[in-house]
């Protein structure tokens, strides 16, 4: 969700970055029907949104931006109802953790039917999906920190099959090769990642 604004002859924008369980807390509305998509926040809310939108647009300062969106997102959640998934998500969501999604039916206590429901309703993907980014941000971070001596031993560590099937991993998520997209993050450049502009978006697959 981004707004852009003139502020003294320049153009900004406010970008907000939220865990993928967040999004139907605060808009009510299933992450699946807004996955790569864009739209305009009245038109999903109503009132509430073009109040915002107002708020953003005739903010003086980036503080005064924040505290709008902060007391928006606040206000929606304590009118949101905690779904019991929740818990789950949170340790999927876990950095470095390794998650095998084969047991989340275990674990959740749901069907395969209904797992897909909340996943559509809370992530807009499958768990499936879901693991395979996780996985490739797990691998990121532990490249970045140096504590591996070569890809093959990152990609083994990481759960990938062999260093080739995490070499079509990062190519499918990064459109680069591993040595040349690491060696950009080393160097703090831009990447173009499809995930961070959270423009890849997943074909039919199945849930396991």
């Amino acid at each position: 969700m981004g707004k852009l604004r003139k502020l003294n002859d320049e153009i900004g924008m406010l970008g907000i970055r939220l865990y993928p369980h967040t999004m139907y807390n605060l808009l009510k509305t299933p992450s699946k029907e807004l996955s790569n998509s864009t739209f305009e926040l009245g038109a999903l809310i109503g009132g509430l949104g073009h109040q915002l939108e107002e708020q953003i647009i005739n903010s003086h300062t980036k503080t005064e931006c924040v505290d709008a969106v902060v007391s928006f997102f606040k206000m929606r959640l304590q009118q949101s109802i905690q779904d019991s998934f929740f818990p789950l998500f949170k340790k999927i969501l876990t950095p470095n953790l390794l998650y095998d999604v084969s047991k989340l039916k275990e674990e959740s206590g749901l069907s395969y039917r209904q797992l897909g429901r909340k996943f559509d309703q809370f992530v807009g993907f499958s768990p499936k999906y879901l693991s395979r980014m996780l996985r490739f941000q797990n691998a990121e971070r532990a490249c970045l920190s140096d504590r591996h001596s070569s890809f093959t031993s990152l990609a083994y560590t990481c759960g990938y099959a062999d260093q080739s099937h995490f070499n079509r991993e990062l190519k499918e998520f990064s459109g680069l090769t591993p040595s040349y997209y690491f060696g950009l993050m080393n160097n703090k450049a831009t990447v173009d990642s499809k995930v961070t502009r959270g423009l890849l978006m997943p074909k039919e697959e199945a849930f396991f």
